[in-house]
């Protein structure tokens, strides 16, 4: 896909282009990956640089308007023109959608209520956007870039924006998060008396805002006991190859001998005799099918585009033409030529017409507030019925729902309650 460029003037002069940021082998955003499998940053350097997707393309889009304002109304940095013109530029993008200017909203209320409190805390706060990271003094040729940072005494906040609605993504022990605000620790606490540090995650299309707080002593000891034999490591391509949840959008995934190991475990089992399975293996099963479907689907989409683009031939398999369908070279002249030799049809004969979906609706009534208020009697909570997660998913558990309501209807009522 082609990206659509826009430059925008930071407080120094530099200009950021989100679309051409610098990765290094040892990136801060791929960290979770190289530090459990310290051998994978070398492999995936091996690998030809993919194609952009789609929702990457439109990460760096709303990353870009979420600067713009950032810059036009909390840092004053953006003259009028400017400001006008990139964010005409911005909205041109046929990736653009409205919802890319509610997100923005989110993210500047949070940063303009926290730099606030850090005003409060320290005279002289400040808030930085788009700060390049230096990590080289724990993580070889290692730079980051943070999204935003608020620096005060005591307390140094390292903000990221998640555009993604996929996977929520969680501040808790995030490596990502934790490089970055170690990059920003070593570059201000000279400048700052910082004793913790408070790493936020903003993914506003997940309703997500997730917050964690470490201190100096914690993130120093991490860095110093954990991180840095793990870079050295990572940086020479050394150790053993590890599978897990890291595998998901690593490039040599679909090669990898130890993931596929790890996944064809399920081989195991004899599934035509389900009923002499045990609990316990069955509970393995369950935790291993995820990760299984994802990487089986992977490995067919990189078969077949080896097949397509590189004359692949794969052993037993051969590159057919999938079914065709028929469609409308031309849909409006289509329907005026039935119209003329069928007058009596009506739209209802013509056209399937289909009631808007709530968010969509939620716009045209002018926003989330105004819809509340004026729908809530039409609209219901929608039995979402059951599905097994991870004992580590945060949702509570359907069962201890049912056996606090047994507990209700059989334990003794206290006399003085009543």
């Amino acid at each position: 896909m082609t990206k659509r460029k826009t430059k925008i003037t930071d407080s120094v002069g530099v200009q950021q282009d989100h679309s051409t940021r610098q990765h290094a082998i040892l990136a801060a955003s791929s960290s979770s990956r190289w530090l459990n499998c310290t051998p994978s940053a070398r492999l995936e350097a091996e690998m030809p640089e993919g194609e952009t997707s789609k929702y990457a393309e439109e990460g760096t889009l709303a990353h870009e308007l979420n600067e713009l304002f950032v810059r036009n109304d909390l840092l004053h940095n953006i003259s009028a023109a400017d400001f006008s013109a990139s964010l005409d530029h911005l909205i041109s993008n046929d990736l653009f959608k409205e919802e890319m200017n509610d997100c923005a909203s989110i993210y500047l209320t949070y940063l303009t209520e926290n730099l606030n409190e850090a005003k409060m805390r320290s005279k002289f706060a400040l808030l930085l956007v788009e700060q390049k990271l230096d990590l080289t003094e724990y993580v070889p040729e290692s730079f980051g870039t943070s999204d935003a940072l608020i620096l005060s005494d005591d307390l140094m906040e390292v903000i990221d924006y998640k555009h993604g609605k996929g996977i929520p993504v969680y501040a808790k022990d995030n490596n990502q998060m934790m490089l970055y605000a170690l990059g920003a620790l070593l570059a201000n606490e000279l400048v700052y008396d910082i004793h913790r540090i408070r790493m936020t995650i903003i993914q506003p299309r997940l309703d997500n805002i997730s917050s964690w707080e470490i201190t100096k002593e914690d993130l120093m000891k991490w860095a110093n006991e954990t991180l840095k034999d793990r870079a050295q490591m990572a940086f020479k391509g050394v150790g053993i190859q590890v599978s897990g949840a890291w595998c998901r959008f690593c490039k040599v995934r679909n090669r990898c001998k130890v993931l596929a190991d790890e996944q064809l475990q399920l081989t195991k089992y004899e599934f035509s005799r389900p009923d002499l399975l045990t609990d316990d293996e069955i509970a393995d099963i369950l935790k291993r099918v995820p990760m299984l479907q994802t990487w089986a689907t992977s490995i067919f989409d990189y078969a077949l585009a080896m097949a397509e683009d590189a004359d692949k031939e794969w052993p037993g398999f051969k590159l057919v033409n999938k079914r065709s369908r028929r469609v409308l070279t031309n849909e409006e002249a289509a329907i005026q030529h039935i119209q003329q030799i069928r007058p009596d049809l009506t739209a209802q004969d013509l056209y399937n017409l289909k009631l808007k979906s709530l968010t969509d609706l939620e716009k045209v009534l002018g926003g989330k507030p105004t819809f509340n208020k004026e729908m809530a009697p039409y609209i219901i909570q929608s039995e979402p019925g059951h599905t097994l997660v991870s004992i580590d998913d945060s949702r509570p558990s359907v069962g201890s729902g049912l056996e606090q309501a047994r507990r209700d209807f059989t334990e003794p009522i206290d006399a003085e309650i009543l």
